[in-house]
């Protein structure tokens, strides 16, 4: 599943085109986060990764221009 992922990753022009994996953003510590489900309880966590994050006007990131990421954890999710 995690080869799937990656290659949905690598396939998307940024990461409001992915549709698998219940993908979804998570706020913590001030640093906006997306994580990908992947199987048995397992997901894959990562974050914008350009210079200046692109940024709405409410200065959350604005994921519809992100089209670089760094992947930050692969493991068990804790909800």
């Amino acid at each position: 599943m995690l080869k799937h992922r990656l290659a949905d990753l690598r396939a998307a022009a940024c990461v409001n085109d992915l549709i698998v994996g219940n993908p979804r953003e998570l706020n913590r510590k001030n640093f906006q986060q997306y994580i990908l489900d992947l199987v048995d309880g397992y997901g894959l966590i990562f974050c914008a990764n350009h210079n200046t994050n692109p940024q709405l006007s409410c200065g959350k990131t604005d994921w519809s221009k992100v089209s670089r990421i760094k992947i930050l954890n692969i493991g068990k999710i804790n909800d």
